[in-house]
């Protein structure tokens, strides 16, 4: 027999049949499937606990050998001999997609009923619902079924990159109040121009008279339910602002204001407005817009950000007084804003260039109370302990050498203990290894544990496990709070995720192992099945291309490790080789080493030319894109949030490696 068993690091674990199940799973994913299936039909004869999952993967590889009538077999029998398990529901989920793939729709759509029908459904079966709407879609009397999922994305759908493939799909609906919605779902994801281009073929139902600007409110008023009404307001402003007719744009969106209060779409079209005219430099009307989505528009998550830009702008051209007005104005308006904390900060700015120390220490103490993660609250306690007043923090978090930037103060919560057995052992090697399998497991422990008396433990131990993302969105249907109220629990919101093989990885590459959890946080909440709009795939959202180069530069990375970029160890493997070569390139200065990973060593080379002399906050605040610009905060943020939390667990690395290791950054 041959079983293909791969030497792997960390491959071996306290669960009887991991080395087989691993091995099998390999040769599945290279496409031997006959070694495959022989290996997960012994694994599942051999190992109890390991059984009814290899089952399920050895139909898969009957699936992808092309022997459908056998893979149909073995999923009904296993559902028939264990009906109580996440298998089943794992089962269900290909059975679904083999009946897809063998176009039988009705079938494939009745089993992706029973899959979906899990509350809150959690972000990876995302992909399951577009397949079923695909099934409905095929279906003659089933496509309003299909448009349903695709108005449901629209409406409530986060992600732009999903909202707008459903808004392409509903346009093509019979019914104009879809085609209305699917052209609103296109001007939400920014894509304005295909929804001019779409909006003739739409059929606008409502014609007369609509360029003329006397006849605006006349239509609004006649016309104020009809759903095509925010289409023609939003398009209007658009072609409005581009024809240099700035009053007429801005009277569009007042009557978006007047007759779709509450709704997203008249701060969306004053937002657009607003960047539009800053972009022409009509920079004091561009300014009076977004004060008045602040005041007019406030239940828009767009209102808070819109003050902090008045604020900005007031503080660089030197009007104080007006700064500060703008962030009182925030913080009271919005004290639940993530910009709170930014606004105490840049206060204490303003009161040290008046200098007045105890208004800037007031300020920075305020600052200093922001939420856990935020990179301004560290900053704070750093500038206070500068200040002469060291109760703020009284740890450093070293990030450039010779130039303290953040402080803590270590504040353990005793974690819960973490349950034991042979379960949570089959939940970590599943997580560690990237295998969906710990998904469907993950899913069944949160519904299974919930209201009793053992649930934290539990859910430490999933999120530990690498299904963070999964516990916080069941814990936030749960809670019913907002995103970033919900996890916060000690040890949930910031998890020790893989953290045996963390901190042997950091160690190898003589880094910070809560600074590979602070970036794979950040990069994908470690999800090992994430791709970005971009491609970068894994945990730590590595570019294949990216990935190579490491492999081809550096000995302790292998190709192998590069292909396969799902897998949580190979994608932290990779990204702590990154990391350290981004931080020998920087002088081990952490801030230009993740500036580098996020915005590419090449664009982080032309920022330090041009702002390399400048103390770290004034060269963050001036990184040219706001994305990286962004992410090194929030990664800063999550790098204290660890060392805060974990005092205990910090070691103390040496972050330096031989010159002759070295290799070249890739290019740009």
């Amino acid at each position: 027999m041959l079983y293909c068993i791969a030497v792997c690091a960390f491959s071996l674990g306290a669960l009887p049949g991991e080395s087989l199940f691993l091995s099998a799973h390999d040769a599945l994913r290279t496409g031997d499937y006959d070694n495959a299936l022989e290996a997960f039909q012994a694994c599942a004869g051999r190992y109890p606990m390991l059984a009814p999952f290899a089952q399920v993967y050895a139909a898969r590889a009957e699936v992808d050998m092309g022997r459908s009538e056998a893979a149909l077999a073995r999923y009904g029998s296993l559902i028939e001999a264990e009906p109580h398990g996440p298998w089943t529901d794992m089962a269900f989920a290909d059975l679904a997609r083999l009946q897809r793939k063998r176009k039988a729709y009705a079938k494939a759509a009745a089993l992706y009923r029973h899959v979906l029908n899990i509350a809150p459904r959690p972000w990876w079966m995302d992909v399951y619902a577009w397949e079923n709407a695909e099934c409905l879609g095929a279906l003659p009397d089933r496509e309003a079924e299909a448009y349903a999922h695709y108005r449901d994305v629209i409406l409530n759908s986060g992600l732009i990159r999903p909202r707008l493939r459903a808004a392409r799909l509903l346009v093509a609906s019979p019914k104009a109040e879809d085609r209305a919605l699917a052209l609103l779902g296109m001007m939400r994801s920014s894509a304005y121009r295909e929804a001019m281009k779409a909006l003739p073929a739409a059929g606008l139902e409502w014609t007369d008279g609509a360029e003329a600007v006397e006849t605006w409110p006349a239509l609004a008023k006649a016309h104020g339910s009809d759903p095509w009404l925010p289409v023609g307001l939003l398009s209007m402003v658009h072609q409005a602002a581009e024809a240099g007719q700035y009053e007429k744009a801005e009277a569009a969106a007042d009557l978006l204001i007047r007759h779709f209060p509450g709704t997203r779409d008249p701060a969306d079209a004053l937002w657009w407005l607003a960047n539009y005219l800053n972009g022409k430099k009509r920079r004091d009307d561009a300014e009076r817009i977004y004060l008045r989505i602040a005041r007019e528009c406030t239940e828009s998550f767009r209102a808070d950000d819109a003050l902090v830009r008045v604020a900005e702008r007031r503080a660089g051209r030197g009007d104080t007084a007006g700064a500060l007005r703008h962030y009182a104005m925030l913080t009271e308006k919005f004290p639940e804003s993530t910009f709170v904390t930014q606004a105490h900060t840049r206060c204490a700015d303003l009161m040290l260039k008046q200098g007045d120390r105890q208004a800037a220490r007031h300020f920075l103490e305020r600052a200093a109370k922001g939420a856990r993660g935020d990179y301004y609250r560290y900053r704070a306690k750093a500038r206070l302990a500068a200040m002469g007043y060291p109760e703020a923090g009284d740890h450093e978090i070293p990030v450039a050498p010779g130039r303290p930037l953040l402080r803590i103060h270590p504040s353990p919560s005793p974690p819960s203990p973490v349950p034991g057995g042979q379960r949570i052992e089959r939940l970590r090697f599943f997580g560690r290894h990237g295998m969906d399998a710990g998904e469907f497991e993950a899913v069944a422990i949160c519904q299974e544990v919930a209201g009793t008396s053992g649930a934290g433990a539990w859910y430490r131990a999933l999120a530990e496990a690498g299904f963070a993302h999964t516990v916080w969105q069941f814990l936030r249907a749960q809670d019913g709070k907002k995103p970033q109220q919900a996890a916060s629990r000690p040890g949930l919101d910031y998890p020790l995720v893989y953290w045996p093989q963390v901190k042997a990885m950091a160690r190898e590459y003589a880094l910070d192992p809560f600074l590979l959890l602070a970036v794979s946080r950040q990069e994908s909440t470690f999800r090992a099945g994430i791709e970005s709009h971009a491609g970068a795939k894994g945990v730590m959202q590595l570019m294949p291309r990216t990935a190579r180069w490491i492999a081809a530069k550096m000995d302790t990375v292998s190709t192998d490790h590069a292909g396969n970029l799902g897998s949580p160890m190979n994608s932290l493997r990779l990204g702590a080789c990154y990391l350290r070569m981004m931080l020998d390139r920087s002088d081990d200065n952490l801030v230009y080493a993740l500036a580098s990973y996020n915005g590419g060593p090449g664009n982080c080379d032309k920022w330090r030319r041009r702002y390399g002399g400048a103390d770290m906050d004034r060269f963050i605040e001036c990184i040219a894109f706001g994305e990286t610009r962004s992410y090194v905060k929030k990664v800063l943020g999550n790098l204290a949030a660890y060392h805060a939390l974990y005092p205990e667990l910090a070691d103390h690395f040496v972050v330096s490696c031989a010159a002759s290791s070295r290799p070249k950054p890739p290019p740009g």
